[in-house]
């Protein structure tokens, strides 16, 4: 059966929200956004949009299939508590746009997997991301065009693009491979990383001067 995850104004999520049983959130489910099987939540390829932000709780891995497209409204943001898998193809990326090019949206992260689901790292593949502002939900400030705290993440063959002010890559607290991306941002700071380790390599980085 196929369930869902509702769509989560910032405003009205509390961290309970967080280790909320599963039965709990599908009863709260208002709109279809995911499908889910067992504790896999997958985008199918396709167009969607996400209006308001979207916090993904611990205990479930967020998977995007190939061709998947992905507008976000203006102020919208995806926060993942569980570990994400982007499975794109070169024909066949993973997008995430904005709906609004000149109002851009929010963020699109991940944040303290490493707690909630200890030795299960994300990956992606093939992702495209750009037309992100930076957001601050739940208290945490994101400024990359994606922002990685206290996760474990593999990326590769990947396109970020970072606002003016804003990085195109943020990572914090994390063990990362990020290899064969391509990174631009407007800002003279192109990837941030703070007390992490891991390998960067074959990437082709681009900012202001």
């Amino acid at each position: 059966q196929d369930v869902l995850i509702r769509d989560v104004a910032p405003e009205n999520v509390h961290l309970d929200f967080l280790t909320r049983s599963i039965d709990e959130i599908i009863a709260d489910a208002s709109n279809l956004i995911f499908v889910r099987k067992n504790s896999e939540l997958r985008f199918l390829p396709g167009k969607y949009t996400i209006s308001k932000t979207i916090i993904v709780p611990a205990g479930f891995t967020l998977m995007f299939s190939a061709g998947t497209t992905i507008e976000v409204s203006p102020g919208a943001s995806l926060v993942s508590y569980s570990p994400i898998r982007v499975m794109g193809r070169l024909n066949a990326p993973v997008q995430f746009l904005p709906l609004d090019p000149e109002r851009g949206w929010g963020a699109l992260a991940l944040l303290a997997t490493n707690r909630f689901a200890k030795g299960k790292r994300s990956e992606a593949e093939y992702l495209i991301v750009r037309g992100t502002k930076g957001a601050t939900v739940n208290g945490v400030t994101y400024r990359g065009a994606a922002s990685i705290f206290d996760s474990d993440f593999n990326v590769c063959h990947s396109f970020f693009v970072g606002g003016e002010n804003e990085t195109a890559l943020q990572i914090k607290n994390s063990d990362v491979r990020v290899t064969k991306s391509l990174f631009w941002t407007g800002s003279k700071s192109v990837v941030q990383i703070y007390g992490s380790k891991g390998k960067v390599a074959d990437n082709a980085f681009m900012g202001s001067t």
